[in-house]
């Protein structure tokens, strides 16, 4: 659907509404014969036209991609809205905050400890003899994990109050590639804040400098979610990848459906994951975190990419494709055959892989994954043999024991 045209027409319509109702009410108030009641129902109904006039001609000014439906339009326009409200605000409160770091930072250490208050921990360590940072550098000692471990267990195994007062009801859980997984109790709700106003921030600064990306896109979100585990006591335990898939507003914008997500096997993911993405011509974005993920989501594609064109010909998933059944019918019912995108796709397979990714999706403008750091020569290699001129982005790089403090 052309969103735009649509925006466009419902926005004129709107404000010829907003005009008639304009003069119906000042003819009727020139007559003498509208009551209280009604002129404030009418200037009401005033009021909302006019909303709705903006909020059309905004959408429409955003040129919102064709393919959206009428829920990821509307979710995407929020959350784009919301992005340039607060994003502005916390970018202009970090940049206040680093002209006085040590100001900043014995600020925080105020509010973290007044939070622990009534805990365990606090007890434990004499918080309350806290008066300064002088004073938490003599009283608290320099830790490492093994230091907190006693007081994470008895949180996760349902203790309240232990490490703070709010409700526990997640365990973030480290990749363990030092030795065993460590675990982070957290209250969903201030993770959820605290990572939302990093998030925000940074996605206006990366929308301020890539302009494509104010626009209401069509976006691919590849991730392969672990298996949410369980404590004794029940709590739920996961790594960030696992918890961001928590946001379902958020993940129903997205290109895949939601119940993709519920796969934790790599291979059956991301080629449903590739699945969904073939379909989508108009897509401009492509979120894969890990350049790694990358590389053998490109992988299968060369790969697999006959049956792919086959299921989207037919509109299906491979019978052979090792998911469940409830997964399988659940994904099933987005599905419609595309004969005439499978034979495009078809045409553009035969001449390679090399550069693929904007031969597949002309409008795609960025690829965002991990880039720097020990990600830098798996980036290089996705960068060389798919991308071909597309922009790799990497604003942020998020890990379980940094967000969970």
């Amino acid at each position: 659907m052309n969103w735009t045209r649509l925006s466009c027409v419902l926005s004129i319509g709107c404000f010829t509404a907003l005009l008639f109702t304009s003069v119906m009410m000042n003819q009727s108030w020139m007559r003498g014969d509208m009551t209280i009641t009604g002129g404030i129902l009418t200037g009401m109904l005033v009021l909302a036209f006019l909303l709705w006039t903006a909020i059309f001609a905004d959408i429409a000014w955003y040129k919102p991609a064709e393919s959206h439906t009428w829920f990821s339009l509307i979710m995407t326009y929020i959350m784009v809205k919301l992005t340039f409200m607060f994003g502005k605000r916390q970018l202009a409160k970090f940049n206040r905050e680093c002209q006085d770091i040590v100001g900043t930072q014995e600020k925080l250490l105020k509010t973290i400890l007044k939070g622990k208050f009534g805990t365990v921990y606090a007890h434990d360590h004499n918080f309350a003899d806290i008066k300064s940072r002088e004073d938490f550098t003599k009283i608290h000692p320099l830790t490492t994990y093994t230091h907190y471990e006693k007081y994470f267990e008895r949180a996760i195994h349902g203790e309240k109050n232990v490490t703070t007062t709010k409700k526990i009801d997640w365990a973030l859980l480290t990749s363990g590639t030092t030795g065993k997984n460590k675990k982070f109790p957290v209250n969903m709700m201030e993770y959820s804040r605290s990572n939302n106003q990093m998030n925000m921030m940074y996605q206006y600064v990366f929308a301020s400098e890539l302009p494509k990306l104010k626009r209401l896109i069509r976006h691919s979100f590849v991730i392969v979610p672990p298996e949410v585990q369980a404590a004794e006591s029940g709590l739920p335990m996961g790594s960030v990848g696992a918890a961001a898939t928590s946001y379902k507003s958020v993940m129903k914008c997205m290109v895949t459906p939601i119940e993709v997500f519920e796969i934790h096997t790599e291979a059956e993911a991301l080629y449903i994951h590739l699945l969904f993405a073939l379909r989508e011509k108009t897509i401009e974005m492509i979120s894969v975190l890990f350049p790694m993920t990358a590389r053998t989501f490109f992988q299968i594609l060369e790969e697999q990419w006959e049956q792919l064109c086959e299921d989207i010909r037919l509109g299906r998933i491979n019978p052979e494709l090792q998911i469940s059944l409830e997964i399988r019918q659940k994904i099933s019912k987005y599905l419609t055959p595309l004969p005439s995108r499978a034979a495009e796709l078809g045409a553009i397979f035969q001449h390679g892989f090399r550069d693929i990714v904007p031969r597949v999706w002309p409008k795609c403008a960025y690829v965002y994954m991990a880039s720097t750091g020990v990600f830098k020569p798996c980036a290089g290699t996705v960068k060389e043999l798919y991308l071909g001129g597309v922009l790799d982005v990497s604003v942020a790089y998020i890990i379980s024991h940094l967000d969970a403090t």
